[in-house]
C-alpha cells in the first residue's frame, strides 16, 4: 500500500481529483492530507469527489499552516462524511513534540471504532510510550505511519502487531530551481519496504518535507517529472528553464523547460505511457500554452502518483 503525504494546497488536491477514478481501481493508493489552508473550499470539492472512491486520511491536527490548533474546524468539516455509507476517510492524528498520551487516548475514545492512522513525525517522547498499549487493544487498530529518520526503530518494533507504514522524503530540494541537476535518485522503497516489516510505504511527492507557505519569484523554471530506471528505482528528471536569472517572461521559461521535458519523454515513450499527466504537458507543448506554475505542480504531483499506482 502507498500513503503519499500532502499538505492540502491546491494543487496537491487537485492532482487527487484528477486521478480520483484511477486510484478508485486498485484502493492501493492512501493520500495523507495534513489540511493547513483555512479556505477548505478545495479540500470539501476533494472529499466530495473521493467520498466514496478510494481510501483516504485526513490529519485532524496540524502541525504547520493556517489550521494548525484547529482541529475542531477539521474535525467539524469530516464529520459528515464519516457517517455516510461507504465512506473511504479515515480521521488522522499527528504525534508530535508535545503530544501525550491523554491526547493519543482522547483521539482513540473518538475515533476508535474505525479506521484511524497515526502519524510520528517526531522522535517519540517517553509522555506518549504508555499510549502504546491501548492503540493495539483499541476496537479497530490504527495504523503507524512513520517518518523515516524521526522515530528509532527499535522504539518502532515496540509497536507489535500493529501496521506500520514507511515515509520517506524522496525528493532533495534545492534553494533555488537554477540548482536543481538533470537527475537525482528518488527511492527504492516500494521495492524494499516489505522486506523490513512494513505494511506500506510514502513520499512527499515531489514536492518535499519542508513546508513553505509561499513561493518568491520564478528566476528559473523547473519541472519535476519522476521515472523509473532500468533497476526498478525511482529517480526524479529536472527540466530547468535556460535562463535562469530574472524574474520576467516566466511564460518563455517554462517552454524552454518543456522542451526538454518532451524530448525526454518522446525519446522514452513507452516508460511514460500509463502517465495521464504526461499527455497533458505534451498539449501544452503543442499548443506552445503557459498553463500557470500552479499547474505545472500539479501535473507533476499527478505524474508521480499515477507512477507509483501503475507499479504497485
Amino acid at each position: 500500500m502507498y500513503y503519499p503525504y500532502f499538505r492540502g494546497r491546491q494543487s496537491e488536491l487537485l492532482a487527487l481529483r484528477d486521478t480520483t477514478s484511477k486510484l478508485a481501481a486498485k484502493k492501493r493508493v492512501i493520500p495523507i492530507i495534513e489540511p493547513v489552508m483555512a479556505n477548505t473550499v478545495g479540500l470539501t470539492a476533494f472529499l466530495e469527489a473521493a467520498k466514496s472512491q478510494h481510501p483516504h486520511v485526513i490529519i485532524t491536527n496540524p502541525a504547520v499552516g493556517e489550521l494548525m490548533g484547529q482541529a475542531t474546524t477539521i474535525e467539524t468539516l469530516i464529520a459528515p462524511y464519516l457517517s455516510l455509507a461507504g465512506n473511504q476517510i479515515s480521521p488522522g492524528f499527528l504525534v508530535g513534540p508535545t503530544t501525550t498520551t491523554a491526547h493519543i487516548n482522547a483521539f482513540l475514545t473518538k475515533y476508535g471504532s474505525r479506521e484511524t492512522v497515526m502519524v510520528f513525525d517526531r522522535p517519540i517522547q517517553a509522555t506518549i510510550q504508555g499510549a502504546i498499549p491501548r492503540m493495539n487493544t483499541a476496537p479497530v487498530k490504527p495504523v503507524a505511519v512513520f517518518i523515516d529518520g524521526k522515530v528509532s526503530p527499535s522504539l518502532i518494533q515496540a509497536f507489535g502487531p500493529l501496521k506500520k507504514v514507511l515515509v520517506r522524503d524522496g525528493f532533495i530540494s534545492q534553494a533555488r530551481n537554477a540548482d536543481y541537476p538533470r537527475l537525482d535518485f528518488f527511492s527504492d522503497l516500494h521495492r524494499t519496504y516489505m522486506t523490513t516489516g512494513y505494511h506500506g510505504f510514502g513520499d512527499f511527492s515531489v514536492i518535499g518535507d519542508e513546508y513553505n507557505p509561499g513561493g518568491g519569484p520564478a528566476h528559473a523554471v523547473a519541472i519535476h517529472l519522476t521515472e523509473l530506471n532500468v533497476n526498478h528505482e525511482i529517480d526524479t528528471n529536472h527540466f530547468v528553464s535556460n535562463r535562469t536569472t530574472g524574474n520576467v517572461d516566466t511564460a518563455g521559461k517554462f517552454m524552454e523547460a518543456l522542451d526538454k521535458l518532451v524530448a525526454h519523454v518522446r525519446a522514452r515513450r513507452r516508460s511514460f505511457s500509463y502517465s495521464q499527466a504526461r499527455a497533458e504537458f505534451e498539449a501544452h507543448h503543442a499548443n506552445q500554452h503557459f498553463p500557470g506554475l500552479p499547474t505545472v505542480k500539479r501535473l507533476s504531483i499527478r505524474h508521480h502518483l499515477e507512477l507509483i499506482e501503475s507499479i504497485i
